[in-house]
């Protein structure tokens, strides 16, 4: 199996009747201005894995972990996927509440049976004073 794309974004959606994802908001860079110490930040991260020389219907489970600025581990999930044998592709959606109390980079990483991947997003995080 090959990761194609880990695209993270606000929102997308399935329409299984055209068999076709939108992805809505994509994320690369994300300025958050609040007056908390800590915010959870709802993100979509979406994963396309492709088959390659594999046979018949596949089961897996993968991985997704986000990475804070300083290194620590903030999201662990545990996905289950299923590839059906006529299926070249599978995607996952995962919904994710990203806790962000820091500016820096924010690593998605995705890992499966045979297939790992990671994306980078930067944060701004303004911490502002109500009056």
């Amino acid at each position: 199996m090959k990761l194609e794309h880990l695209i993270i974004a606000k929102e997308s959606s399935i329409d299984f009747e055209k068999n076709t994802l939108s992805v809505f908001d994509v994320i690369e860079d994300l300025t958050i201005d609040s007056p908390m110490e800590r915010v959870g930040f709802p993100v979509q991260a979406i994963a396309v894995i492709k088959r390659e020389d594999e046979k018949g219907r596949i089961e897996g489970v993968a991985d997704l972990n986000v990475i804070s600025p300083n290194f620590e581990r903030l999201v662990h999930q545990k996905i289950k996927f299923v590839q059906e044998q006529e299926h070249r592709r599978t995607r996952m959606r995962i919904n994710i509440m990203l806790p962000i109390d820091r500016t820096g980079v924010y690593t998605f990483q995705i890992n499966g049976q045979g297939f790992s991947g990671e994306i980078d997003i930067g944060v701004k995080f303004n911490k502002i004073t109500v009056v």
